[in-house]
């Protein structure tokens, strides 16, 4: 009878350790996925975008050169509009190819990037320690796109205010996030909470830390450590 009990516990053990992995393994697959995604969208944000600018602009300068005529009032705002188009679409895939600060200072980093995705009218709030000893860029790096991928997942048009709070102790680093919205509207953000489980366990695995979330009353709490 022990035996039986034995070898049913194992197998129970077995079936545990195998959904895990396989809960980790679909993590890390959507990890990937929305990395592959986010440099899709910005090479053809750059073929669309930035490569038509800048032949538009080469050719509004042949013509008038062909043409031996200064360029209309009209066609010198429609210049310096697409000139300015054409430096927000580099800026931003710069700062996507390597976020601004990373190397030099982490809090910097994070908080352009809470910056960056602060849309109009939200309250944002943080905490951000003014010295901070390095840890190496590739594990910055995977740290700063765990919290730009929530950052993604997680700004709603309901979101009214943020508040974040980065600390670094002897042996631990911690960024803790709330973001609050203006319903509980469970149903709306059934999506998101599927991509935050994802998020949850890549970033576990990848910063070999501890990340928990947490939603209610209309707020999402976001915890990630790592050391």
């Amino acid at each position: 009878m022990s035996l039986i009990l034995g070898l049913i516990g194992m197998l129970l053990l077995g079936a545990w350790f195998v959904l895990r992995w396989h809960r980790l393994q679909q993590a890390l697959q959507w990890w990937y996925r929305q990395h592959v995604l986010r440099l899709f969208d910005e090479a053809e944000a750059v073929r669309n975008g930035v490569l038509q600018d800048a032949f538009t602009l080469r050719r509004t300068v042949e013509l008038s050169s062909i043409q031996h005529q200064a360029l209309k009032k009209a066609d010198e705002e429609k210049l310096l509009m697409t000139l300015g188009e054409l430096h927000d679409s580099l800026k931003r895939f710069s700062d996507f190819l390597s976020p601004p600060y990373l190397e030099d200072s982490f809090p910097m980093s994070i908080e352009h990037l809470l910056r960056s995705h602060q849309h109009p009218n939200v309250v944002l709030n943080f905490s951000l320690p003014e010295k901070w000893q390095p840890n190496s860029y590739e594990q910055s790096r995977v740290v700063w796109i765990a919290i730009d991928e929530l950052l993604r997942i997680a700004i709603a048009p309901s979101v009214e205010s943020i508040s974040a709070c980065l600390t670094q102790r002897t042996t631990t680093h911690e960024f803790m996030i709330q973001i609050f919205y203006s319903n509980d509207d469970r149903q709306t953000f059934q999506t998101q909470l599927t991509e935050l489980s994802h998020l949850r366990r890549a970033a576990q695995f990848l910063t070999a830390g501890t990340c928990t979330y947490h939603f209610d009353n209309a707020t999402l709490k976001w915890l990630l450590q790592w050391s």
